[in-house]
């Protein structure tokens, strides 16, 4: 037990400085609310936000470095053209475990992750957004809509109707909202994801949240209706406030 300790501890005396951002920094990009409908990042992507996921982040196949965004980053391959106050999107995630141990099978079954669509909606300064989806039995049990015990549920992760402020840079909502903060995957089984209750699958809280964009920083306050949940949150604090100072490191400003 003491080598261990002692090993921990020359780790971290001897261990040097780290640093990270997220990916679309190096583009640029220093705010969620440039691609997302969620100021908070994550979900549901704007027109725009698809366009530039195809330009950024998709493999390019040969592509010229200077192409624009095809149809393919459209909604339903741009197939079906939607007014520019509609926003829709959609997730299908499925899975299959095959597991052998001596060559026997033990394990042997599909694994459905996550069905949904999603849309939103704006009228003038008026925001609105749901998303509406399947989860099999037992699973996303917070966010379910029907109550069935042994069959699969409809779900809504995240609802609500909003107002935005000051051109459009602040946004005041109430509904089901994802918390500001956490990781935006959706890797739920992730510890920190676990530990913090910020699974985008189904710990979403129901409230009133007021999020601030400027080009350095963004501030977020969410007010949570715990009382109105599972007891899973009743010992959760009713309060989350994230505030965000952006900065880009010197090579990233170079290259822009």
């Amino acid at each position: 037990m003491k080598a261990a300790l002692f090993v921990l501890a020359s780790v971290g005396l001897c261990s040097t400085a780290a640093s990270a951002y997220p990916t679309m920094i190096r583009h640029g990009y220093t705010q969620c609310v440039s691609c997302h409908t969620d100021p908070s990042g994550g979900t549901l992507l704007t027109e725009y936000g698809r366009a530039q996921s195809q330009l950024l982040l998709s493999s390019r196949w040969g592509r010229a470095e200077d192409a624009e965004a095809s149809a393919a980053s459209k909604f339903l391959f741009g197939v079906l053209k939607t007014p520019d106050a509609l926003t829709l999107g959609g997730w299908v995630r499925e899975g299959y475990i095959w597991n052998t141990v001596d060559g026997k099978l033990v394990d042997n079954r599909e694994l459905h992750m996550r069905t949904s669509v999603a849309a939103e909606v704006r009228v003038g300064s008026v925001r609105a957004a749901a998303e509406l989806g399947y989860a099999s039995a037992g699973a996303a049990h917070l966010a379910t809509v029907t109550r069935e015990q042994d069959s699969g549920n409809l779900v809504s992760r995240e609802h609500w109707i909003g107002l935005a402020f000051a051109d459009s840079t602040g946004l005041v909502r109430a509904g089901r909202i994802n918390v500001p903060f956490g990781l935006r995957n959706i890797e739920h089984t992730s510890f920190v994801r676990s530990a913090t209750q910020t699974d985008i699958n189904e710990d979403q809280q129901g409230g009133i949240a007021i999020a601030l964009t400027r080009e350095s920083w963004w501030l977020s306050r969410v007010r949570s209706a715990t009382m109105c949940f599972s007891r899973r949150f009743s010992s959760s604090s009713p309060f989350s406030l994230r505030a965000s100072l952006t900065s880009m490191p010197p090579y990233l400003l170079r290259q822009r």
